[in-house]
């Protein structure tokens, strides 16, 4: 029932020399095997012997496909995310495992889901910094980790220190070819192509047992694709272009991110963690029917908070139980104008080729969404260590979900009517909700798990069991016949 990390342990008897092991590795749901080679000696000798420890090639008590990451090891690693690391691992292609979905994959900070309700995605942004451990399951995994059907992603995040630690990084750049045939505006080197700004603090508090974490990131990637602004969204003629020929980032990307955690003992057996994630988030997604139109591709923001609260209670050394809150909520937005009604509006269907080969000359992408998902999960689990070689966990889940959706397309309410001057007229506006072009819901789906996993250890033989149950309440009806919803 330790937490994930390097520790040293000391083994001391009567009439032995002390012995100390430094840097055992816990990881996580792992059993860490010692053996001390202890000494005889006289009571007055004092000499201590130390050994540093070394990682088994083979970890024996592993029954599924796992990689477990520290946060040596990615600190060792040139990535920018998770993810990149999560894609380093055997089985996974960019988020897909197995060959599975990438909205088939369980992920867990400190052992709470964070994966979007809606979409299935990782549904918070953890940077590299807050990570102590990582662990990429693949196949196989326990009854403990439900809602995965490729895989699970188990990160378990940084306690503060107990003294006091800082650092800052930082670094820009620019993405160079000299191809600038294929990739243009790629010729600079200004360092304003990508810039990452990082401070991260950690240390005590004048309250005793109390520690913080706190890191902060900024992120800003312009991309390597870029369009030439030829023309405006108000222009529909191909011959009469009004821009101003600068170049736009078409597939950039910029975040800002910020994660504090407090932890405190209460006493030597109860902790009480609480830990707060923010992200937010701006990116374009390329279009290459607006590349000399590129201020009429849309954007769009993702804003997620998570806040969290663990107790754990350590009862006796083979008995520790878990309590844990959390509530999460993500806001997604996309739109060329942030007012639905803004006057700036053209038609969507200004500036389209005479074939479907050719660029837009003008024009706006026509789509706009709002989306809201709020979780709120409330978790309690317990582990026995029933034996040395025998150990038992239980655990309960309920996630309380709310999803707004709504999405709509900009419409010409006047399509096909002209002006005095035989000029196409445009009064802007959308379809009615519920039709296909107008689609908004909020629904509050349920979900109620349990799970019993055993673990029995003995002469190299593991027997790795659980069983789990699942409710889901969608609290929402749906047509028996999509095609005929009224018959």
């Amino acid at each position: 029932h330790v937490r994930p990390g390097y520790y040293t342990v000391i083994a001391q008897m009567m009439g032995y020399r002390r012995t100390t092991i430094e840097r055992v590795r816990v990881m996580i749901d792992l059993t860490t095997e010692l053996n001390f080679d202890l000494q005889q000696e006289a009571v007055e000798v004092g000499e201590e012997v130390v050994i540093t420890a070394e990682r088994p090639l083979i970890q024996k008590d592993l029954t599924s496909t796992s990689a477990v990451v520290s946060s040596e090891e990615i600190e060792a690693i040139p990535v920018e995310s998770f993810s990149e690391i999560v894609n380093l691992q055997a089985g996974v292609v960019d988020g897909h495992f197995r060959g599975g979905r990438e909205q088939e994959v369980a992920y867990l900070v400190d052992g709470i889901s964070v994966t979007d309700a809606f979409s299935g995605e990782v549904g918070i942004e953890i940077e590299n910094t807050s990570i102590r451990e990582m662990e990429v399951i693949s196949g196989t995994f326990n009854a403990e980790y439900g809602q995965a059907m490729s895989g699970v992603v188990n990160i378990v995040t940084k306690d503060g220190s107990s003294n006091f630690q800082g650092s800052f990084s930082g670094y820009a750049g620019n993405y160079i070819t000299t191809h600038d045939n294929l990739f243009e505006h790629a010729n600079r080197i200004d360092g304003s192509g990508f810039q990452n700004l990082q401070v991260t603090f950690s240390g005590p508090t004048p309250l005793k047992g109390l520690t913080y974490f706190l890191t902060g990131r900024y992120f800003k990637d312009d991309g390597h694709i870029f369009g030439q602004r030829v023309y405006t969204i108000d222009d529909s003629d191909p011959f009469t272009p009004s821009g101003d020929g600068s170049f736009v980032p078409m597939n950039d990307y910029r975040k800002y991110s910020f994660h504090g955690k407090l932890s405190y003992y209460l006493t030597k057996n109860i902790k009480v963690s609480y830990s707060g994630m923010w992200d937010d988030n701006k990116n374009h997604y390329y279009d290459h029917a607006f590349r000399w139109t590129p201020d009429g591709m849309m954007t769009h923001f993702r804003t997620n908070w998570l806040h969290s609260a663990i107790v754990t209670h350590t009862l006796s050394q083979s008995f520790i139980h878990t309590l844990k809150f959390s509530a999460n909520r993500s806001d997604y937005q996309g739109y060329v104008f942030s007012d639905e009604f803004d006057s700036r509006h053209v038609n969507p269907d200004q500036g389209l080729p005479q074939s479907g080969y050719a660029f837009r000359s003008g024009g706006i992408q026509r789509e706009r969404y709002d989306r809201f998902i709020h979780t709120n999960i409330a978790q309690w689990s317990a582990q026995v260590q029933v034996t040395r070689e025998h150990r038992l966990g239980v655990g309960m889940e309920s996630r309380f979900h709310k999803v707004f959706n709504h999405w709509r397309e900009i419409r010409n309410l006047s399509e096909g009517l002209l002006d005095e001057e035989g000029n196409p007229i445009f009064e802007l506006g959308y379809a009615e909700e519920g039709t296909a072009f107008n689609q908004r819901f909020t629904k509050r789906p349920l979900e109620i798990s349990a799970y019993v996993q055993d673990k029995f250890e003995v002469r190299g033989f593991i027997f790795n069991a659980g069983v789990r149950l699942d409710y889901f309440d969608p609290n929402s009806t749906m047509p028996a016949d999509v095609k005929n919803p009224e018959g």
